[in-house]
């Protein structure tokens, strides 16, 4: 994700992270910006924690 998230709420995303809808999607990102975890610059999301990033790094490639 270090080029950042653009369309978070299109369906090949939706299908590729097994999230059941865009709403879902928005409202975590929501979360996520307000509680400083992620940011959004020019219409895209960037992980802003270092730490939270290597979480689902590692995460993801177990």
């Amino acid at each position: 994700m270090a080029e950042g998230l653009e369309s978070p709420h299109g369906s090949e995303f939706l299908i590729k992270t097994g999230l059941p809808s865009a709403s879902t999607v928005n409202s975590s990102l929501k979360r996520l910006v307000v509680s400083g975890y992620m940011i959004q610059e020019k219409g895209k999301y960037h992980i802003d924690d270092p730490f939270f990033s290597r979480g689902i790094y590692w995460k993801r490639n177990k």
